[in-house]
């Protein structure tokens, strides 16, 4: 298939929360939107949850709808999650970026 450029859309990530001592917490699903790698690497000298609040959409939780401020008030419940969303979302990001 010769190579068709077009807008990546948006999707589903889905992250296994864990705490630090083990216990599984279970899979949190997050609507995200892609960035360039441009925008990455201007996201990278900014604090992740400032980051995360520009990239996560929407989530598939059923506790709390999705705001801007359950967002923050959940990566300040679970003060890990932050990192484990962002190396999550740029993996995924590499992945789609290289076709797998």
């Amino acid at each position: 298939m010769k190579f068709k450029r077009a807008p990546i859309p948006e999707f589903d990530l889905v992250v296994d929360v864990t705490a630090p001592g083990g216990e599984d917490f279970g899979a949190l699903t997050l609507r995200c939107k892609p960035l360039s790698r441009s925008q990455i690497d201007a996201m990278t000298s900014r604090p992740i949850d400032e980051a995360l609040a520009d990239v996560v959409i929407g989530w598939d939780e059923p506790e709390s709808a999705f705001s801007a401020a359950a967002l923050a008030s959940l990566l300040d419940e679970y003060p890990w999650l932050d990192l484990v969303i962002w190396r999550a979302y740029l993996a995924r990001m590499r992945g789609i970026v290289r076709g797998n």
